[in-house]
């Protein structure tokens, strides 16, 4: 009975944290669908061509993966291909429906993705085993799916690292290029086993601190799938997922345990045999790790990823991502190094002018499109100018000695080159550069000192790469190398050119020599070289470390290269089928109309009991009641809505409610209906109390909100937004017995920059401000006047594991009216989804030690309130704890102290001031192997209002829950 009831709370709580927008799709124009037996693929009109192509590969994939995972869905799976952002990746959720997303960026833009041979296919590949391996439910299971609707999945309820090595093992048995056969993962995991790195599997929940940080479940996770795949066959292998479908009890310990039952051997066991086996297939290695080889000089200590640098005379650019040390901007110039900003960048180089430095990072443009853009950086200014505008511009190139560039923009199914020129960190001309048709993607340029000749690897459109060199003045273009997997192309001199084969696993840098139209090995170190070039006499490379990517150098003897001989890579295809032409239409969203989640919940009624212990009187304790749930989004995430029902047995009255979202270009439209009993019933010890009833029943309630609401980006600079809404409340009787039909209204506008560092689980650098306004009319319907202007400002400083945090904020009710009262929760349960604020709540001002439960009101009709403290984060590293599948993710602390100021007409001015100093613990926790996030916060608090006789105290508790995906 036990284990039930825990099961009904952890899918309970899934319910409701569940996003109802798992993944919003931005407007891209008409939207166009294809049905084939298993799929219907979503897709913008002018992606029709692709569209056709992954509705081939879908039928295809679906063939190979069925039988292995033994399961077909009951439904078709939904596939949108989507163009609204430069991050190439794909995303499979089975909830509320099965459905796949794929942002139909070039692969190539991401080096973990870069060996793909035919990308499209082997994402769908990666995307469809989720759905295949989640889906699928067998045996006494299907009580919960009968319960939950698509919502309950026993193979969800396994560690993430698990999920992602399935998806990785398919793509690499399945496609050409997956990642198990990549020199990035063969780099990381040498690397790894060499330093004795490898974590162990318990460690690997988010947030995972150590290198490779979030990419450890796709690296670690898929080569332990791999070894249990290739050690124990197929058959134990697949019955492993099959026994976790099947069983009736999900979560608590099932992964875990289950090894046990099919291998034989516990998981920790398994783990640590898969580790030796690591270490003894590289003990072989010959050669020092990297960090330790004398001919190499070690520039950067970052650990994290290098995602650019760029090298003139004898100072050094670096663009790097990581944990540790954050985003951004690194010069290194003689011993000193400086830091220019937090941003996540692709591309960097010098110039001609010393004063600049030009960059491409990514921008959050309205709407939802995040592209990158050029932008310039006055180094002795500080001041950044962007220079273009969503023009997707990824990788760029500069002249040492001349006002020129180029800039590469791609596109979905392009990339364009244009060269420009530029002056005081502006761009005065820019022109398109044409090239061969039969180019598809280009990678990261390279143009030479003088401007006139630029170099590239590209993919060309039978997936072969190839590298050029275009004379910008006469717009000719040769092909010196093709038919080799290679990358990161780089002017030596004006006869030789650098770039790095991928070669058995490993990336080798190499020099081309172009009088001899001949291949020279210049480079190769024990790990994998990522990227490289040759200045000023020097090699200049990132490599592996185990704890991260760093910048390396060598000196580079042009005699001392070896040649090279490359053999020509073969040319396949895992799709060599005819491809059927399926039948456009248009996109019927009313085949998404019916909730495919629905669930019985508890929830709280607002009848409660008390209880006498040790003579004093508890705290409320509401009565807990069935509540029937109805949820539904569909795939484009621009609609969704929410149903339910809950029978209120204390007053016999089924409580119900409906809300709906509808994401437009232009603004979002929420509206949230309510309908319940109003009055309270109680009880004492069992006696029972009763307020607010006319008759032999309570008032009949209903309330109406609706909201229209509008994000909008500023060019990378932070956000504006915007809000009205109106609140209708309607009350057969209220709490003095007369009929109430209220209506109020609310604005708000404000602007936020919040760029928080990548270590940090909450906002912890930048400000925001807003403007909140409500009126209650007089002589509409029955309200009360009230009118109330409400500003705040808000702002973050951080410090190592420490941030500074100020809350500001002031009211006033124009009619001077006491409409403000200060008060805290002693208690309080909130989920992700159902925990907002409405218009009643507009006149509490928080402060923990003036809770109205201990403490005479303060009431006012304005305030200013105060909070300054220090967050400090004291231990944040997940670990899994062997019981009921609980792990520990992150302790913190704040102190702080609250200062308010009331004005009113009933104290004396001085008597209005009241401070407290506070203390919040928070505890951060997950179960079901991560999936689900607890978070308690213990508070404490002690305050002073001027004029009293004693100091005024309050405690709290809070307790939150949501989903991590």
């Amino acid at each position: 009975m036990k284990k039930i009831l825990t099961l009904f709370l952890l899918l309970s709580a899934a319910v409701l944290a569940f996003p109802q927008q798992l993944s919003y799709i931005p407007y891209q124009g008409v939207m166009k669908e294809i049905k084939t037996p298993n799929f219907i693929i979503l897709f913008p009109k002018k992606n029709e061509k692709r569209a056709q192509i992954a509705a081939n590969y879908c039928e295809d994939i679906h063939s190979k993966l069925k039988d292995f995972f033994d399961w077909k869905p009951y439904e078709r799976t939904t596939v949108v291909l989507t163009d609204n952002t430069d991050y190439p990746n794909g995303l499979a959720s089975p909830t509320p429906r099965n459905t796949i997303f794929i942002n139909l960026a070039f692969t190539e833009l991401n080096p973990n993705l870069r060996d793909y041979e035919d990308p499209l296919y082997t994402l769908l590949v990666h995307e469809y085993t989720h759905i295949l391996h989640i889906d699928q439910i067998r045996g006494g299971a299907w009580f919960w799916r009968v319960l939950y609707g698509k919502l309950y999945f026993p193979n969800s309820g396994t560690f993430n690292w698990y999920i992602e090595g399935m998806a990785v093992l398919m793509e690499t048995l399945h496609s050409n290029g997956g990642r198990l056969e990549s020199a990035y993962n063969e780099a990381l995991i040498r690397s790894a086993a060499k330093n004795n790195a490898i974590p162990s599997f318990d460690k690997i929940v988010n947030p995972v601190v150590d290198w490779p940080h979030g990419m450890a479940d796709y690296h670690f996770g898929a080569r332990f799938v791999e070894y249990l795949y290739d050690k124990y066959g197929e058959e134990k292998f697949t019955s492993f997922f099959k026994d976790i479908s099947n069983d009736f009890w999900p979560f608590v310990l099932l992964f875990v345990m289950k090894f046990k039952k099919i291998y034989g051997k516990p998981l920790k066991e398994l783990w640590n045999e898969w580790i030796e086996y690591e270490k003894l297939k590289y003990a072989d290695v010959s050669g020092d790790e990297i960090e330790s080889q004398k001919e190499f000089n070690r520039i950067s200590y970052l650990e994290g990823e290098i995602a650019s640098f760029d090298v003139k005379g004898s100072d050094i650019l670096l663009a790097s991502y990581s944990y540790k040390n954050d985003a951004g901007i690194y010069e290194y110039s003689g011993n000193s190094i400086k830091k220019f900003n937090n941003d996540n960048i692709r591309s960097i180089s010098y110039s001609n002018d010393d004063k600049y430095i030009y960059y491409t990072k990514s921008v959050y443009n309205n709407d939802g499109y995040i592209y990158f853009d050029l932008f310039s950086y006055d180094k002795a200014s500080k001041i950044e100018r962007r220079l273009t505008r969503a023009e997707r511009i990824n990788y760029i190139a500069l002249s040492k000695r001349e006002p020129i560039g180029v800039m590469v923009s791609h596109g979905d199914s392009e990339s364009k080159m244009y060269l420009f020129k530029h002056k005081n960190g502006k761009i005065i001309e820019k022109t398109r550069v044409k090239f061969d048709e039969d180019i598809k993607f280009i990678d990261a340029p390279s143009l030479d000192d003088a401007g006139g000749n630029v170099a590239f690897s590209a993919k060309r459109s039978d997936n072969s790469t190839a590298i050029y060199i275009l004379n910008l003045n006469t717009g000719v273009s040769s092909l010196i190398v093709e038919n080799i997997v290679c990358f990161g192309v780089k002017w030596i001199d004006s006869n030789s050119v650098s770039f790095i084969i991928a070669s058995e696993r490993k990336n080798i840098l190499c020099r081309f020599s172009i009088s001899e139209s001949k291949i020279y090995k210049i480079l190769e170190s024990q790990n994998s070289i990522l990227s490289a070039g040759v200045y000023n006499g020097k090699i200049y490379f990132t490599d592996y470390t185990h704890k991260g990517e760093e910048l390396f150098s060598t000196e580079y003897i042009e005699d001392g290269s070896t040649d090279f001989a490359v053999s020509p890579v073969e040319k396949k295809t895992r799709f060599d089928k005819p491809f059927e032409e399926y039948e456009v239409k248009n996109y019927n969203f009313g085949r998404y109309a019916l909730p495919p989640i629905w669930a019985f919940v508890p929830a709280a009624l607002n009848s409660t009991f008390y209880f006498y212990a040790n003579g004093a009187l508890s705290p409320p304790i509401p009565y807990i009641a069935p509540k029937l749930i109805f949820l539904n989004s569909f795939p484009l995430g621009r609609f969704s809505y929410q149903a339910s029902v809950a029978l209120d047995y204390i007053k016999m009255y089924p409580e119900n409610s409906f809300s709906f979202s509808i994401a437009l270009p232009t603004v979002n439209i929420n509206y949230i209906w309510n309908n319940w009993m109003g009055g309270t019933k109680y009880s004492i010890n069992e006696k029972y109390f009763e307020s607010n009833k006319r008759g032999d029943r309570f008032p009949i309630n209903f309330s109406n909100y609706f909201i229209l609401s509008q994000t909008l980006s500023c060019g990378g600079y932070g956000f504006f937004y915007w809000g009205i809404s109106a609140y209708h409340l309607f009350e057969e009787y209220n709490e003095n017995r007369y009929y109430s039909n209220k209506i109020s209204f609310t604005e708000q506008i404000g602007y936020y920059y919040r760029d928080s560092r990548i270590k940090s689980s909450r906002w912890d650098r930048g400000f925001s401000t807003s403007l909140f306004f409500y009126q209650s009319i007089e002589g509409v319907l029955d309200n009360a006047p009230a009118y109330v202007i409400k500003g705040d400002f808000k702002a973050r400083i951080p410090f190592k594991n420490v941030f500074l945090f100020i809350n500001n904020e002031s009211g006033i009710e124009l009619n001077c009216r006491n409409v403000f009262r200060t008060d805290a929760s002693l208690f309080a349960v909130s989920d992700s989804i159902l925990d907002s604020a409405s218009a009643s709540g507009i006149g509490v001002i928080n402060s923990k030690a003036f809770n109205a439960t201990f403490n005479a009101p303060n009431v006012g009709f304005g305030y200013i309130a105060s909070d300054i403290g220090f967050d400090i984060t004291i231990y944040k590293r997940s670990h899994y704890i062997h019981f009921a599948t609980l792990g520990f993710k992150e302790l913190f602390i704040q102190v702080y102290n609250e200062y308010i100021y009331l004005f009113n007409f009933v104290r004396k001015p001085y008597e209005n001031i009241l401070f407290d100093i506070s203390f919040d613990l928070t505890l951060d926790l997950f179960a079901a192997y991560g999936k689900i996030i607890f978070r308690t916060i213990l508070g404490g608090a002690i305050g002073y209002r001027i004029g009293d006789m004693t100091p005024s105290w309050g405690v709290s508790l809070s307790f939150s829950i949501g989903l991590d995906y």
